[in-house]
């Protein structure tokens, strides 16, 4: 049945209103971070972004286009098709899952050499910056398949609400709280930082399944040749 009119309008006023309020919280954490970093951590202010950088562009990278897959095909699991909306999410994270795992395992590994490329005097900051922060890797990734399919589902707000309004805004809440009780070690930044992205990881899975998009089988079928 085709939604009335003005429920349809209430509809797309509130995904509106729900984009406004994330890009307006996604700007202000990212000025508000920096900000605190910058002014309360001069000493390894550079290792926090230098460390950042890497997390955000693996995550991004290792999410394999998954996001975009799961967009376009979701729609013909959800009409009936093969595979089901759970075996089309289980067969597109199985890459996403590994890749990222490993990644985030030798970034670990790698993290003093790498501080060593970077810089000649924060290696140490740098190094713990960055294996706190090679968790984030596979968890960036994981959440970014994981919207991409709750928008294969028909939603927008997942997106919204856990990418520019719960991941930022716990960030600089975590952030904050350290910093109001003074100077915290690059390790404490690190996880308040590093912490966020994992408890958005949980709740884009919480919205997948809200959604419905863990109905049917998870093995994926293969149509054989007549």
């Amino acid at each position: 049945m085709t939604a009335p009119p003005g429920e349809k309008l209430q509809s797309n006023a509130a995904a509106s209103f729900v984009a406004v309020v994330g890009a307006a919280t996604t700007t202000l954490a990212s000025f508000l971070v920096a900000f605190l970093v910058s002014q309360e951590s001069k000493g390894f202010a550079g290792a926090f972004f230098t460390s950042t950088a890497v997390a955000t562009i693996g995550g991004n990278s290792l999410a394999l286009g998954t996001p975009t897959s799961l967009v376009y095909f979701m729609p013909q699991a959800l009409t009936g098709g093969h595979p089901s909306p759970r075996g089309l999410i289980v067969q597109a994270l199985r890459p996403v899952v590994v890749a990222s795992c490993l990644v985030g395992v030798v970034v670990a590994l790698l993290a003093p050499h790498f501080a060593e490329l970077v810089s000649d005097q924060q290696v140490s900051e740098i190094t713990t910056l960055v294996r706190t922060f090679a968790p984030a890797i596979p968890a960036w990734a994981i959440t970014a398949a994981l919207l991409g399919a709750t928008r294969g589902l028909g939603s927008m707000t997942p997106t919204v609400v856990v990418s520019q309004v719960l991941r930022p805004g716990a960030q600089i809440v975590f952030l904050g709280t350290l910093y109001l009780f003074g100077s915290p070690s690059a390790l404490a930044v690190g996880l308040a930082w590093m912490l966020p992205v994992v408890i958005a990881m949980f709740a884009a899975v919480i919205a997948v399944v809200r959604l419905g998009g863990f109905h049917g089988d998870r093995h994926v079928v293969v149509a054989s040749a007549a």
